[in-house]
């Protein structure tokens, strides 16, 4: 099929989603760590880790959705920091758009980045927030995918693989 031979699916919006790359760091300091959930997911059979994420409601801005759903999801807030075009995360299986949103979180202490915030769940979700070293990503990701069982979502395991591709070619 050519790009002419083939009808739309969806009507043009901004996106049905954002996935929220969310680092937390202490001030002063250039080590970050990168906030993630793991909740269970009935099309997979499996629990699944992945970047904070969520649908855009009616008339909400990927700007006003991020801030919601990562106060939901994992109790934090901080500023927006980049915003990405519509994203396909698999274009060829479906149409779903998202929007990759970077949130930078700024903590005083230490002890504040691995804190346990208070989240504001729906009714049905069961969230566990983890947050990991973004120099240690790549190898906890393929830890739990080979010891836990732990599915990766696409979207964060090609993250860490660009950070791991990085630091192998030292780019």
């Amino acid at each position: 099929q050519t790009p002419n031979s083939v009808r739309p699916l969806f009507s043009p919006k901004v996106a049905d989603c954002v996935d929220i790359a969310a680092f937390i760091r202490v001030k002063g300091s250039e080590n970050r760590n990168v906030v993630l959930v793991k909740q269970y997911r009935p099309p997979v059979n499996s629990y699944m880790v992945e970047f904070p994420a969520g649908l855009l409601d009616e008339g909400e801005t990927p700007e006003q959705a991020t801030h919601r759903e990562l106060k939901e999801e994992t109790g934090h807030s901080g500023k927006v920091a980049f915003v990405s075009p519509k994203l396909a995360p698999e274009g060829g299986m479906t149409n779903e758009l998202t929007i990759l949103v970077q949130v930078d979180i700024e903590v005083e202490r230490e002890e504040e980045v691995m804190k346990c915030m208070e989240q504001s769940l729906e009714e049905d979700e069961s969230i566990q927030v983890m947050v990991v070293p973004l120099s240690q990503l790549f190898e906890r990701l393929q830890k739990m995918a080979e010891e836990d069982g732990i599915i990766v979502d696409a979207k964060l395991w090609t993250f860490a693989f660009g950070i791991h591709c990085a630091k192998q070619f030292q780019i």
